[in-house]
């Protein structure tokens, strides 16, 4: 017997077939298409991104008796893009909007000014943003007009289950991002949806993680040769699944997972928020286990800042990970001392500013391209240091370790950097698709596979660990220059903003 995950990321889509015990027995990946308009705003096709899922699928199963035996498909996704269709034929009243795109901004500052910000994050975890679901819905609404009647706001893993199926659905975590989902009472907040004039019926119901939307259409079914039903299932927010896929499902555990963006979450038991939660920047919401919460801060361009850097350093190409890796090699393994501001983007938690903007600051003529590269890794793991220092003294949680799993965790030579930067030893799990199998193995709890997400963990979660150390001689090196130089440049930029 099978499970098949499905994430469906910013910059990649990826599908796994996984056996019960999360042996990945095949593995099938794509880029992610996106497209500009004249405008400049960003977007997803929406046929073309489920043509690369189907044709991952094809690719994933082909020749393999095992995928005749699936019994559940798991999908996660970036957690606020999402797509309006309508709910009577599935017709695309949209593209798909990325989380990314700021069109949504002036809709984000209405709600901010209308609303008290506080008592809307005590309900739902969240500050305004133009990433939310509610924003890119209000401005949709703008620029065509009005909706109709059976438009629906869904995910992109709600819709990749929909292509599947025919069903609407979502799950607690993805409707948590829309910033119309009240965590405590686990359901929409159909006076707030009313308040900003939307129809509480745009949103979909709302459920479990994991728990089934439906099953395969016949005609994917026979495509693809399953034999029996196959349940699909929207396992949630990708971040989150990659959490449960290498383990981390007790409170007080903390994950760092390292892509485009970058988030460390940690988990908290189910309970209400607080002003204290409100004051610390971090945002909250729902877990993809059962009564459990999770908090969470995010760099929005980590990764993305060396794909930005890597792309610019080079001639005509950009340089290969071998010769950026080679480059910083060169320069030593002390910090340069200089600092990069990873905000290419805007800043994210714990102080969310979505105008500020990038820069490197020391330069002097002694640099060279390598000091450069080596200062993008380290202004990321210092942006990190900084979140992770708010969320431990809002929290009064002890950290000992850092569990890290992404794309990130490729490069040896960051998260040695990271590891001296953070003071505590990163243990790296051995899976290399963590957002994969946490998608395959909530698609099993939810269909029963599993008694609840202790097993699912014991049954799922048997790797090998790397460790980084940190290297002793430099811990104190880099946090004098945290403390002396990244934070009070920070605190400067914050002020003049």
């Amino acid at each position: 017997m099978g499970l098949i995950g499905i994430d469906v990321g910013t910059t990649h889509i990826k599908a796994g077939l996984f056996l019960l015990r999360g042996d990945c027995v095949r593995l099938a990946m794509r880029p992610t298409p996106v497209h500009r308009r004249a405008t400049g705003r960003a977007y997803y096709d929406p046929e073309e991104v489920f043509a690369i899922v189907v044709s991952l699928l094809d690719e994933l199963l082909h020749g393999l008796d095992e995928g005749k035996n699936v019994q559940a498909i798991g999908i996660a996704s970036m957690a606020e893009t999402g797509v309006m269709i309508g709910a009577k034929d599935g017709t695309l009243y949209s593209d798909l909007m990325p989380w990314f795109d700021s069109h949504a901004a002036k809709e984000a500052e209405w709600i901010a000014n209308r609303f008290d910000c506080a008592e809307r994050f005590l309900r739902t975890g969240l500050r305004p943003s133009s990433k939310h679901g509610v924003a890119k819905v209000l401005w949709w609404k703008k620029q065509s007009g009005g909706f109709s009647s059976d438009a629906r706001w869904l995910s992109m893993a709600d819709y990749i289950t929909y292509r599947f199926t025919g069903k609407i659905g979502t799950d607690y975590t993805l409707a948590a991002r829309t910033y119309a989902f009240h965590l405590a009472k686990h359901c929409w907040d159909d006076e707030f949806i009313k308040d900003i004039g939307l129809s509480p019926d745009l949103f979909p119901n709302a459920h479990r993680s994991g728990e089934p939307v439906g099953i395969v259409m016949s005609t994917l079914a026979a495509r693809y040769g399953f034999t029996d039903r196959v349940h699909v299932c929207v396992s949630g927010h990708d971040h989150l699944c990659a959490a449960a896929g290498v383990g981390i499902s007790h409170s007080g555990s903390v994950f760092d997972s390292m892509g485009t963006a970058e988030t460390l979450m940690g988990l908290l038991p189910d309970r209400p928020l607080s002003k204290e939660d409100y004051l610390s920047g971090l945002t909250f919401g729902r877990h993809v286990f059962s009564n459990t919460l999770y908090w969470m801060g995010s760099l929005p361009y980590s990764g993305g800042s060396l794909e930005w850097f890597r792309s610019i350093l080079g001639q005509a190409e950009p340089v290969t990970y071998e010769q950026w890796e080679k480059l910083v090699r060169e320069v030593g393994d002390a910090p340069t001392g200089l600092m990069y501001f990873p905000f290419l983007t805007g800043r994210g938690t714990p102080y969310a500013d979505p105008l500020l903007r990038g820069s490197f600051i020391g330069l002097n003529a002694s640099h060279k391209r390598g000091h450069m590269a080596k200062a993008v890794m380290e202004g990321t793991a210092f942006e990190i240091e900084a979140i992770r220092r708010r969320a431990l003294q809002v929290l009064h949680q002890e950290l000992s370790s850092l569990t890290v799993a992404g794309g990130g965790t490729r490069s040896t030579l960051w998260l040695q950097i990271k590891a001296n930067v953070h003071g505590v030893p990163l243990s790296i799990p051995s899976i290399k698709e963590a957002t994969l199998r946490g998608a395959a193995m909530m698609a099993a709890l939810g269909i029963g596979i599993y008694k609840d997400a202790n097993d699912a963990v014991a049954q799922f979660n048997h790797d090998d660990q790397i460790e980084i150390i940190p290297q002793a001689h430099l811990v104190n090196q880099y946090l004098q220059v945290f403390e002396q130089a990244y934070m009070p440049y920070l605190d400067l930029f914050t002020r003049m903003r």
